[in-house]
């Protein structure tokens, strides 16, 4: 009777179970009993091990010179960007006091000047806005609707307080009138600027090297078996002897030159400032705690006197980019770019072409090319100082609406629960009055501590010191082989010689409980290359194959016992 299709299966599995019982009574009693290790343990043994081994790399060769330099940058860079971080978080404020500079000049019977009123009403502008910033950081969520909140707290104080209400809508009309005070800089910072771009063309230099092949001779001594023995040997260098240096004047533009002087200093012989800006005489309470609050992180949580805080009161009037570029402009002016003129008038008269032939690289130039250079320079620099104190106007001009008009959508954003960009608008907001405050005030507060060249430098700092210790202990550990009688390796001669150190004691592969068969490859085996494993493959068979008598002597019976 043949099986039915359910005998068959019964027989498979059965057969299945029994293999499966073979294989567990084969498996020895600790290899079935082994549970996988916890993951802490398993993280344990992996660090303790790669401890061992860079401890074994440290004594055996000359790496924790390096180790202990990139550990060293690695901590002090650390802990100065942690701390940078920390600073960063909160922009240090300082307030002009508009009310109390419109307050002062009516007790003083003087109207404030388009000027004072501009820079005061910019610099307490944007610093209401960097207010709303620390105070969203301190807040927990999310940052632009805690942004967004505090700005419409601030939109919202009566006008009388000073406060951005009151603050940013004149900007632009104010930045349009204080620009106009300042017609004489903008005449002299043009002018100034179409001289230095004359000058610079008016003289081209050119200077060509010239090197020459000499012999030389040079004594070779060795030593070998026989004796000491030299030979003179005879070499070529390249050696510099001298250099031709011309000097090409352009009349037409040395002219141009003389010309745009005389016209610039016809127009404004005499430059001065049209006001001083002048800082409030006392501090108001509700600033103070804010700008102490602002600063509470870089003065370690140390309460601020009242000297301190009117010093920071007076930040707006020092800095601003009129205050700091204004008497360089002036000092320039009205006498170094005053002798330049009258210098270059009469150095155009004799000024031509002119060759040199010197023995140095460098050279000065004729006197009329050095003039030329001077007040190239000077005139450029004033045309700079101008440009930066008009930038300022020009940017808030065109940015304050803008910047309102933002700040108005981020809160009708919030308040209407609405989606939209809420947080590119905070940092677009945030980025037109860091642009604002930067141009306006070039040397004010600095509103971005954040300061990536010290992180970069106690790095630095830090790497020389860890070198320095591991080049110590690289000296002490010498000391200790040198002792001894042990030689260190380098790290790379370290590390091949372990690596075949472990080829050289991997263990055959066994399946558990199953014994070694005589003659079964490991793994250095299987390593070979494909071509010797194929050799070795060969020379067996050929041997396995060999017939009795013929290829190889007949082997000795059983029965033949000597």
């Amino acid at each position: 009777m043949l099986p039915t299709r359910r005998d068959r299966h019964f027989r498979r599995l059965a057969s299945a179970l029994a293999l499966m019982l073979v294989v567990q009574l084969a498996t020895p009693q600790a290899a079935r009993a082994a549970a996988p290790e916890p993951p802490a343990i398993r993280l344990r043994r992996a660090l303790l091990k790669l401890g061992h081994g860079a401890k074994h790399l440290v004594l055996n060769t000359r790496a924790e010179i390096v180790a202990a330099a990139i550990l060293g940058g690695l901590a002090l860079g650390g802990i100065a960007l942690q701390r940078e971080l920390r600073l960063s978080e909160k922009i240090p404020l300082s307030y002009a006091m508009v009310k109390q500079l419109e307050y002062q000049a009516q007790r003083d019977g003087l109207p404030l000047h388009e000027l004072a009123r501009y820079y005061a009403y910019t610099n307490d502008a944007m610093m209401d806005v960097f207010e709303s910033h620390n105070d969203a950081k301190d807040g927990g969520g999310e940052f632009a609707r805690n942004f967004a909140r505090h700005l419409d707290y601030q939109m919202n104080l009566p006008r009388d307080r000073a406060q951005l209400p009151y603050l940013l809508p004149p900007l632009s009309e104010l930045a349009r009138k204080a620009k106009g005070t300042l017609d004489d800089f903008s005449t002299v910072g043009d002018g100034m600027a179409r001289v230095s771009a004359a000058l610079a063309s008016t003289w081209s230099e050119h200077h060509n090297d010239h090197y020459e092949d000499v012999l030389k001779e040079r004594t070779i001594t060795w030593t070998d078996s026989t004796g000491t023995h030299s030979k003179i040997e005879q070499y070529y260098i390249r050696e510099y002897q001298y250099t031709d240096h011309d000097y090409r004047y352009d009349a037409t533009q040395g002219t141009a030159a003389v010309d745009d002087f005389r016209r610039v200093r016809g127009k404004v012989p005499a430059l001065a400032l049209p006001t001083v800006l002048q800082p409030a005489r006392q501090t108001d309470a509700e600033n103070d705690y804010a700008v102490e609050l602002s600063r509470r992180a870089r003065n370690k949580s140390r309460p601020l006197s009242d000297a301190e805080l009117l010093e920071l009161a007076k930040i707006w009037s020092k800095g601003a980019t009129y205050s700091a570029n204004g008497p360089e402009i002036i000092a320039l002016w009205n006498q170094a770019l005053k002798d330049d003129a009258s210098a270059w008038e009469i150095a155009s008269q004799s000024a031509d072409d002119q060759h040199y032939r010197t023995k140095q690289r460098s050279h000065p130039g004729p006197k009329e090319y050095q003039i030329a250079q001077g007040a190239q320079q000077n005139s450029a620099l004033v045309a700079a100082r101008v440009q930066q104190i008009l930038e300022g106007f020009d940017y808030t001009a065109a940015n304050a609406p803008l910047l309102e008009g933002k700040i108005k959508q981020l809160i009708a954003i919030e308040i209407s629960g609405s989606k939209g960009q809420r947080r590119q608008l905070a940092r677009e907001i945030l980025s037109i009055s860091r642009n604002i405050y930067q141009k306006n005030f070039r040397a004010g507060s600095d509103i971005t501590p954040f300061r990536g060249w010290l992180v970069a430098v106690m790095m630095l700092c830090g790497s020389v010191l860890g070198g320095a210790l591991g080049y110590g202990l690289d000296r002490y550990i010498d000391e200790r082989y040198e002792r001894s009688g042990k030689r260190r390796q380098r790290p790379a001669g370290y590390l091949r010689g372990q690596r075949q150190a472990i080829n050289s004691n991997i263990q055959t592969i066994a399946l558990p409980g199953v014994p070694r068969i005589a003659g079964q490859r490991t793994i250095n085996s299987l390593a070979q290359p494909k071509q010797q494993r194929l050799t070795n493959y060969d020379s067996r068979h050929r041997t396995r194959n060999r017939r009795p008598g013929v290829d190889q002597p007949t082997p000795p019976s059983a029965n033949s016992r000597r």
